[in-house]
């Protein structure tokens, strides 16, 4: 006879991971794999046209979610953050410059990425941009909002505060599980280094170059 061992080893090895991710007292983070994401971002605002306005944001990471990449089309700057050697940087495109620092996760997390020391409690499923990913309350009571995470660490929807009138809305428009070229992921060649005059939003000062 043929022996079903290994079939059922990978079943219950499956069941684990399963059961693991079932109980876990937080989603992942920052993305596990190489992924492409474009936002829409509504924010409150009393001046603009209906009570809020609207941008588009775009998220990247590679290696894991080692090295991450967030841009903001509108103003045409981005924020590079390398976890692995714990920094943070600004480039601006218009000037041709950057700015370094040591990363701050809290300070760099904003709506794209979780903060590591926030408490977060399940609150359900949902599928965002045809994407399923776990609902979890930010805060004690929700009082930080909700973010919709999948198994493998994406941000597909997230509410930031608990008053409808003050919230921040973000929604996952595009997914793409796909490698962007390393070289977008550092200030291009020839931009000034500003690191020594000033530190970046994302960073804790002061300021330092990456060595």
């Amino acid at each position: 006879m043929r022996s079903r061992a290994g079939p059922v080893r990978s079943s219950v090895a499956a069941l684990l991971l399963l059961a693991a991710a079932a109980t876990a007292a937080h989603p992942l983070f920052a993305p596990s794999r190489d992924v492409s994401v474009r936002y829409r971002l509504e924010s409150p605002d009393a001046n603009a046209p209906g009570g809020k306005t609207t941008d588009e944001l775009r998220l990247r990471a590679i290696g894991g979610g080692q090295l991450i990449r967030l841009d903001n089309p509108a103003s045409g700057g981005y924020l590079l953050i390398d976890r692995a050697r714990k920094t943070a940087t600004v480039v601006d495109p218009k000037i041709h410059a950057f700015m370094s620092g040591p990363l701050n996760p809290r300070v760099a997390s904003g709506l794209l990425l979780l903060d590591p020391e926030a408490t977060y409690q399940r609150a359900g499923s949902a599928r965002v941009a045809g994407y399923a990913c776990d609902l979890w309350k930010i805060g004690p009571g929700g009082a930080g909002g909700s973010v919709c995470v999948t198994a493998d660490g994406v941000v597909l929807s997230r509410i930031e505060g608990s008053q409808p009138a003050h919230q921040a809305r973000l929604t996952a428009l595009s997914v793409a599980y796909e490698a962007e070229p390393k070289a977008l992921f550092a200030p291009p060649p020839g931009f000034q280094d500003l690191s020594a005059q000033k530190a970046p939003p994302g960073s804790a000062p002061p300021a330092t170059s990456p060595r």
